[in-house]
């Protein structure tokens, strides 16, 4: 009896802001004097109140299979400008759902799922088939190094050892592809990459030293990429292909670093970003 009229209590202080203070306590108070009925009610009070509510990693999981991206994924690990890390981490925590996400025909869908937010750079896509095998390309105009010289930044996504991957290309020379037809011939990517891929933004230990040493990103790995411009800074954000793609049904755990990119080619890491342990 005690039991009763102390999860009596209970309920009716958690149930008080839907304006039922006044009746639960004494309604629990008369029923708890007929002990089946009292039962019952403690039995279906115990009830979660929202029975679809699966566990933290397969919520999440599922989503990311079904090209959606749930909100909350991201939380801060290394935060260097704030400024920079708390807008991206709030932009990157808002749901997200990728229409099409079919790897015949968008091969890095996984880097548009994870990475994309209301802080992308404007990109427009074109698509290129060499063959059966069809790889997407970017293109926006941005100002990367943040030097006040806008150049023509591509993103380049194709597949890497059965996975998807992307490569980010930057030049300032005639731009080849915003007004060329929507599908376009395997070359470009030798057009715009430069004589000896002078172009191509490489993010190895040499050009991103604290990503390998702080971070300890895994050296070789292939990427997803997205770019991100918080307000008038624009900043690379990558993860490595391998910690995204996991089995159906495991829990995400992957890193999330944003990177400044410098006039010498160099990449500075400013926020890095881990997936939750638990997702509520």
């Amino acid at each position: 009896m005690r039991f009763v009229l102390a999860y009596a209590r209970f309920v009716n202080r958690q149930f008080s802001k839907w304006r039922i203070r006044e009746c639960a306590l004494p309604y629990l108070r008369r029923w708890a004097t007929y002990p089946h009925i009292a039962i019952g009610l403690v039995a279906f009070a115990a009830l979660p109140l929202n029975t679809h509510t699966a566990s933290a990693a397969e919520s999440a999981a599922e989503l990311l299979k079904y090209g959606q991206r749930p909100a909350g994924l991201y939380r801060l690990k290394v935060d260097r400008d704030h400024t920079i890390c708390r807008p991206l981490l709030y932009s990157l925590n808002q749901p997200f759902k990728l229409v099409h996400f079919d790897v015949t025909t968008n091969p890095s869908f996984m880097s548009e799922i994870l990475l994309s937010s209301n802080l992308d750079v404007p990109w427009q896509r074109k698509f290129i088939k060499d063959g059966q095998i069809v790889s997407t390309l970017d293109f926006a105009k941005v100002d990367l190094a943040n030097d006040g010289h806008l150049g023509d930044l591509y993103r380049w996504g194709y597949l890497a050892s059965n996975r998807g991957a992307d490569d980010l290309i930057f030049t300032r020379q005639q731009d080849k592809v915003s007004s060329s037809r929507d599908q376009l011939d395997a070359t470009i990517i030798k057009a715009i990459s430069g004589i000896h891929n002078e172009n191509v933004i490489v993010i190895d230990p040499q050009t991103a030293p604290d990503l390998f040493l702080i971070a300890r990103a895994a050296v070789g790995d292939s990427l997803l990429i997205n770019v991100a411009r918080i307000r008038t800074t624009a900043i690379v954000l990558a993860v490595p292909a391998a910690e995204a793609n996991q089995p159906d049904g495991k829990e995400p755990l992957f890193q999330v670093y944003a990177l400044r990119y410098h006039r010498n080619k160099h990449l500075s890491l400013v926020c890095q970003f881990s997936t939750t342990p638990q997702l509520h």
